[in-house]
């Protein structure tokens, strides 16, 4: 019989974070995983990488936009868009 832990391995979760109104790509969004110390940022193209666990949930978050949630289940990569805090859409 094998250990369960083998069924429970981190895996690479990819994706992009882009701007919900006009939706160009978002560097320096931080992407931590719920729960836990270990996170990663977006890069100049608005992608990021991190190892995760199935079931676990990604925030998404970043100065003057709203913070979002994907719990990550079977999907290894996921999109997240993100909207901006502000009424006037122009300070974002």
């Amino acid at each position: 019989m094998l250990p369960l832990s083998i069924f429970a391995q981190d895996r690479i979760g990819t994706g992009t974070v882009v701007n919900a109104t006009d939706k160009p790509p978002l560097p320096g969004v931080n992407v931590p995983v719920k729960g836990t110390p270990n996170g990663t940022v977006t890069d100049a193209e608005g992608r990021y990488q991190i190892s995760v666990a199935e079931n676990s949930t990604l925030v998404f978050s970043m100065v003057g936009q709203k913070s979002t949630e994907r719990q990550v289940g079977l999907l290894l990569h996921i999109y997240a868009r993100l909207a901006c805090r502000h009424v006037d859409s122009e300070s974002c």
